[in-house]
């Protein structure tokens, strides 16, 4: 197995970062930690959605399944009562929504 070499001296990774002052260094390196918290941010709110429309599609696919058991009579009667409205009408959409962004 080849092992990597691992190079801990700034003046041969990086010598031009020498040339600089240690107060420019750090602006660089507060500018360096924004943009890490920014791209986090960005990668945060695409998990977001996808989860969302992830949670949409599961909604979708459970209203299917309560209709197809009240359907062909599976489904418990307290169920159905829970999941029909005061006029005694059965729609579970009413109470099982998709999220939203």
């Amino acid at each position: 197995m080849v092992q990597k070499a691992i190079i801990t001296d700034v003046s041969k990774l990086r010598p031009d970062l020498l040339d600089l002052s240690v107060a420019e260094l750090e602006r660089r390196r507060a500018e360096i930690d924004m943009a890490i918290i920014e791209i986090g941010k960005k990668e945060a709110e695409a998990q977001r959605l996808k989860d969302i429309e992830d949670a949409g599609k599961h909604v979708d696919h459970l209203l299917e399944s309560i209709k197809w058991l009240h359907d062909r009579g599976f489904l418990p009667p307290k169920m159905t009562e829970a999941f029909s409205g005061a006029d005694g009408q059965f729609a579970p959409h009413r109470y099982i929504k998709r999220p939203r962004a």
